[in-house]
């Protein structure tokens, strides 16, 4: 199997190759047509044969049955179902965060599988690479017990059945954050500790074994989205929050200066759209938004870009607007309205007014505090807890039996990582109107869709359990809220005027 280990190659992908034709009467490669018909980029067509050769080689076992399970942001997903094991799921990458992503995700699950009781999904096999007969980096792992909770109305569960959900959940969750590490970036395999013979290969891929890890670049999408993936950036791991901090606010004011430097090359005024366009080769202005105010935006795209993330497979992707959606849809509010509402402004004062906004930025974080939790380590951030990623036991539903998708996770400071799973949290409120540099236009955040579990019931159940398992956790989430909004300011792929100070608006007020 080839080796998992991050490589110098890895800020480039391989494009996806050509859709094969499909056969007639296929009703399951229609079905992934269709999911990706809307898309006006290439997308990844996942050859069946090629599939089922390689969960043969690497299972050990005759494959019975390939079935398309839908794409998601980043994965297209596949149940396969063999003679003689239990299925598994097959989960072929997009090309992007090349062999990181997947380097890191597999070496999180093992962690949490060998230190943690969090109830996760075994890999049985993964490529980080794409050197293999699909061109793509693929990992096969086991099924989820049980069903997701999103497909559970609370409505009909007793309030005790849902209150001892949160108490489990607690329970399983707060513990991961016990385990310290010295610097913020994500987790991988350290390549010293890689199986050596066949026996231990075999012995690995039968059940987790104890490995060494390392800290090493940081897979998250502001490093990455909007074209970044393609350049050289400061990735980290970083050895404080101050260091970390730095590197953000640098990738923003180099993004800007980029822009203007080429702005001038090419004689155009510099815009937002023509950033865009020019981070994202291959890509004409697909990173620009429709203005809210605009009436000439047709059904069909307010229709897409309200859809909801309620399937745990994804509603389709796009490498720009569409990436990363479940994660951007807690602070989606905030950069809707400014990219429009800033084209056209010279070159010149984005420059000058990102780097103001930036200098704001720091002051506010140094306020806070930076670097005054660095001697305690740094933690896994679990932040991508949706009811779509938890399954329960349908029979008993407060019991969790299995939580998927850790792609992404990464480490950070305590009170970045104290604080309510995603299910629990509501949308972004009480956000102030702002008005944007040289626009008469008043932005108001677009209203964001609840989640049914966000309630202030089962919001204190999950904090009273955390307390009993670490009294800590509920200082840090309650003294750390006003930081974690504060840290918005650079969890976007491309900072436009007044994001930053109607972000810490929202924080004075608190």
């Amino acid at each position: 199997m080839p080796s998992a280990r991050p490589s110098p190659h890895s800020l480039r992908a391989r494009p996806p190759p050509a859709p094969p034709p499909a056969p007639a009467g296929a009703p399951d490669i229609e079905k992934e047509r269709l999911a990706d018909e809307h898309l006006d980029v290439p997308v990844l067509a996942v050859d069946r044969g090629i599939l089922r050769r390689i969960v043969q080689d690497e299972m050990r076992a005759k494959v019975d049955k390939v079935e398309f399970l839908g794409s998601g942001t980043f994965h297209k997903c596949f149940l396969v179902t063999l003679k003689d094991k239990p299925p598994v799921v097959a989960r072929i990458a997009q090309p992007y965060f090349p062999s990181l992503k997947t380097s890191s995700e597999v070496a999180t699950l093992h962690f949490l599988a060998t230190h943690t009781s969090v109830p996760c999904p075994t890999i049985h096999a993964h490529d980080a690479t794409t050197d293999n007969g699909l061109r793509a980096e693929y990992t096969l792992e086991s099924l989820a017990p049980g069903v997701q909770l999103s497909s559970l109305d609370p409505e009909t569960l007793g309030e005790k059945v849902k209150v001892r959900l949160m108490e489990n959940l607690a329970r399983v969750l707060v513990p991961v954050l016990k385990h310290r590490f010295d610097k913020i970036g994500s987790l991988y395999f350290d390549e010293s500790d890689e199986p050596a013979s066949a026996t231990e290969k075999e012995k690995a891929r039968e059940e987790p074994q104890e490995r060494k890890y390392k800290v090493g670049p940081i897979v998250s999408w502001p490093f990455f989205g909007n074209g970044r993936g393609f350049r050289e950036l400061d990735r980290g791991p970083w050895k404080s929050e101050r260091e970390y901090l730095d590197a953000c606010i640098k990738r923003e004011v180099e993004d800007i200066r980029r822009e203007a430097a080429l702005a001038s090359h090419r004689g155009s005024s510099g815009s937002a759209s023509a950033s865009a366009s020019s981070n994202s080769p291959g890509h004409d202005d697909l990173d620009s938004l429709p203005d809210p105010e605009d009436d000439s935006v047709d059904d069909d795209d307010e229709d897409e870009d309200s859809e909801s993330d309620g399937d745990s497979v994804g509603s389709g992707y796009n490498p720009h607007e569409l990436m990363y959606k479940a994660y951007r849809q807690q602070q989606s509010l905030l950069v809707t309205p400014f990219r429009r509402l800033s084209a056209g402004a010279p070159a010149k004062s984005r420059l000058e007014l990102c780097e103001q906004e930036m200098d704001r930025f720091r002051c506010q974080m140094e306020a806070f505090g930076v670097g005054l939790e660095d001697a305690e380590g740094f933690a896994l951030d679990l932040h991508d807890l949706r009811a779509e990623n938890i399954f329960v036991d349908p029979q008993e539903p407060s019991t969790i039996t299995c939580i998927i998708d850790f792609e992404s996770t990464t480490l950070r400071p305590l009170s970045q990582c104290s604080h309510l799973p995603a299910l629990l949290l509501p949308p972004p409120q009480g956000l102030p109107s702002f008005q944007p540099p040289n626009s008469t236009t008043t932005v108001i955040g677009a209203p964001q869709t609840p989640s049914p579990w966000a309630t202030p019931l089962l919001q204190d159940a999950y904090r009273a359990a955390a307390g009993r398992v670490d009294a800590a956790w509920v200082r840090r989430e309650r003294e750390g809220k006003r930081k974690r909004i504060a840290h918005r300011c650079v969890e976007w792929d491309g900072w436009e005027p007044g994001m930053v100070d109607h972000v810490l608006g929202a924080v004075r007020g608190l």
